[in-house]
């Protein structure tokens, strides 16, 4: 898990307050390193990233008087923040976000499960899939990198050629955004609460007291148009569509098992029994065709979340066997599912609750939310 919060419009004295407001609520989702990324309104950007929490970032003189101090005055368009709980690649500032390739500075909440192919190509071997992606972004565009992506991936980045700010999810990590009056800011966080928080604090208003979400494989950008108002287009994207593990008949890979165009070792075959206990003699890879910037017509709103803080549980659509392969404790109170099929509810690929839980949940008149912040 890791977080990913700020601000972006038009420059404003409360911008600075509201963003190292949200940045210091974000520990909670990571605490192994923290950065942040300024863009000015000439375009000029900087970042800065470090190990710990977000007050070494925030107490650098560098950063306090320089980044997000007098001296730019109010002129930050963009103010971008990352707090990282490290999964793949150690804990150091090389691995820590934001990350930049080509004008690309990129920060991204989740975890990949295929990230040597997207970095296929590359002159070195990222120690991050979060790298990885930036570097296939500013190599080969989003839409390449995104039909590639098998994973939980919430990314947030700024492409310097093109002056845009970009927001793309796969629905595996929560992501949040609203508008202040008139649309002159664009403030978002990883948890609804930090964006309330924040705002009420430091009396920004926000638009209608609204928070949306990001649609699932719609490519967001934003830009500030000569009037200073926040304005965004969309585009659909091909999302990665898994294949089942084939056997190559020729070639380099002849006799191999190949999955996805990454080769398939003994461990993927004892991972792959241990959560579906099957493998599909019959399996053949999937032909599609590659994604697609399309346009939306018009700028679409995306789907209003209505309960800004929390998502709709999902209900059980597996066997029972399957289901406690994938989910052997409770997020909450960690006792063990073995008995609890009947009443125990699914919360996203990776986590379920016990009966007793949800139905505290209910009692108490609330929603849960994953430990993880999916």
């Amino acid at each position: 898990m890791c977080g990913i919060v700020g601000i972006f419009g038009e420059p404003g004295g409360k911008n600075v307050k509201v963003f190292t407001d949200m940045l210091q609520m974000d520990v909670i989702r990571g605490w192994d390193s923290t950065g942040i990324a300024v863009v000015d309104k000439k375009g000029t950007w900087e970042y800065t990233k470090n190990v710990g929490l977000p007050q070494v970032i925030l107490s650098d003189h560098q950063v306090k008087h320089g980044m997000l101090g007098h001296k730019r005055g109010p002129a930050q368009m963009l103010i971008l923040g990352h707090n990282r709980a490290a999964t793949k690649g150690g804990v150091s500032i090389d691995n820590a976000h934001p990350f930049e390739h080509n004008g690309i500075i990129l920060v991204h909440n989740g975890t990949l499960f295929n990230w040597e192919s997207i970095q296929q190509g590359a002159e070195q071997r990222f120690p991050t899939d979060s790298e990885a992606i930036c570097w296939h972004i500013s190599k080969h565009g989003v839409a390449s990198m995104y039909e590639k992506m098998d994973g939980a991936a919430m990314l947030v980045w700024w492409d310097d050629e093109h002056g845009r700010l970009n927001f793309l999810s796969n629905g595996k990590r929560s992501f949040l955004y609203g508008y202040t009056e008139g649309r002159k800011q664009l403030v978002f966080a990883s948890e609804a609460w930090f964006i309330k928080g924040a705002c009420k604090r430091n009396q920004m208003e926000l638009e209608d007291d609204k928070l949306y979400k990001v649609d699932d494989h719609v490519h967001w950008q934003f830009r500030v148009s000569r009037k200073g108002r926040v304005v965004g287009e969309a585009a659909d994207l091909q999302p990665f569509r898994a294949t089942a593990p084939i056997i190559c008949k020729g070639g380099p890979e002849r006799g191999k098992t190949v999955w996805n165009g990454n080769t398939w070792s003994d461990s993927d075959q004892a991972e792959w029994d241990e959560q579906w206990g099957i493998w599909p003699s019959s399996a053949v890879n999937e032909p599609h065709q590659a994604g697609k910037l399309v346009p939306v017509a018009g700028t679409k709103e995306p789907e209003l979340f209505t309960d800004p803080s929390l998502d709709v549980l999902r209900k059980k659509d597996i066997p029972e066997n399957i289901f406690h392969k994938m989910y052997d404790k409770c997020t909450f109170c960690k006792n063990e599912l073995t008995h609890d099929y009947e009443d125990a509810v699914i919360l996203d690929d990776y986590e379920a609750a016990c009966g007793l839980c949800s139905s505290l949940s209910e009692l108490e008149g609330i929603r849960m939310v994953s430990g993880k912040g999916v």
